[in-house]
């Protein structure tokens, strides 16, 4: 009986050696493929390394104005939730346990 667990135990760590090594043989394949990578084009081509680097600059300020817009709009809302939710609390008498 215990032969026969052995054999069996043997054989599956075989197997998942021979799907482990397989995986990595192909993952080394995968590494270096065949076809040629896509050239990547220059969006700034025929552009000055000034104006480049001053339309990056814009763009970072306008997300820079959206980004505050929205925390200033968010910080609005809360502060008149609180105004609100405050008001109500005045109204309301806790309840008292008998």
């Amino acid at each position: 009986m215990l032969l026969l667990w052995a054999k069996v135990d043997m054989s599956s760590r075989l197997r998942s050696f021979v799907r482990s090594f397989v995986r990595g043989i192909g993952s080394v394949v995968n590494i270096m493929p065949v076809s040629r990578p896509k050239r990547i084009v220059n969006p700034c081509e025929g552009q000055s390394v000034e104006d480049a680097l001053r339309g990056d600059w814009e763009r970072l300020g306008d997300d820079m104005e959206v980004a505050i817009a929205k925390v200033t709009a968010a910080d609005e809302k809360s502060c008149a939730l609180k105004a609100l939710t405050g008001a109500l609390e005045s109204k309301v008498k806790p309840c008292q346990e008998s």
